[in-house]
């Protein structure tokens, strides 16, 4: 199993990866896997969720994300970016871009959306 440190650092990656292509910045929101997105200018860009994936960009489909975390940065009701962080690149789209298929999680606990692939998703790799 891997340690917390490695999926914080592998998240982390994969935030700053994201900023750098879309040339903004990104402040985490305490609490949470959200990231704020600022422009150049200062100005809110919209809000990111980071999610773990541990897999390879070529193997990531589905995608799957809890929908407690979705529905928390839907709320934030900016440009909702989703972007999950894999072992070797990055796969991020905007939410409002994307058709997923709800699922019961492990043991029935949680609901979890899953993303098929589809043109809507960007890809980049470390």
């Amino acid at each position: 199993m891997e340690s917390n440190d490695v999926s914080e650092l592998r998240m982390s990656q994969a935030v700053t990866r994201f900023a750098l292509v879309s040339n903004v910045t990104a402040t985490r929101v305490y609490g949470s896997n959200c990231h704020k997105l600022m422009d150049s200018d200062g100005k809110l860009h919209g809000y990111a969720l980071v999610v773990d994936h541990k897999r390879r960009v070529a193997n990531a489909f589905p995608l799957p994300v809890t929908c407690k975390e979705l529905v928390n940065l839907f709320e934030k009701r900016f440009n909702p970016i989703v972007i999950w962080s894999c072992d070797d690149g990055i796969v991020y789209a905007n939410l409002s871009d994307i058709r997923g298929e709800i699922l019961s999680g492990k043991h029935h606990q949680e609901l979890i959306a899953v993303y098929d692939k589809s043109k809507s998703f960007k890809y980049v790799r470390f």
